[in-house]
């Protein structure tokens, strides 16, 4: 998603969410962000794709970059300072 949103000159964030959906916020020329929409609903989107709904809304700005996040799920309580007090991803 990264990679797309980039090379389409779009400010924006693609984050899992906990039901396995992704939420992406994309700022940019319309156009662009048209193109986005098509290519998410395209043969050859990474991921599983099974329905694309979308809004727009005016830019409120304050992204930069593209960037992904990912999901998070809480590590298993263990000793202070053990690798279980480090997220399980960034």
């Amino acid at each position: 998603m990264r990679s797309i949103g980039l090379e389409l000159c779009l400010l924006g964030v693609a984050e899992n969410l906990v039901d396995g959906r992704v939420k992406i916020v994309a700022e940019g020329n319309r156009d662009s962000c048209i193109i986005l929409l098509e290519r998410l609903g395209a043969p050859g989107t990474p991921g599983h794709v099974v329905q694309v709904t979308h809004r727009w809304d005016q830019a409120r700005g304050g992204l930069a970059g593209f960037v992904e996040r990912l999901f998070c799920p809480p590590a298993a309580p263990g000793p202070p300072g053990s690798a279980a007090d480090l997220p399980a991803c960034l």
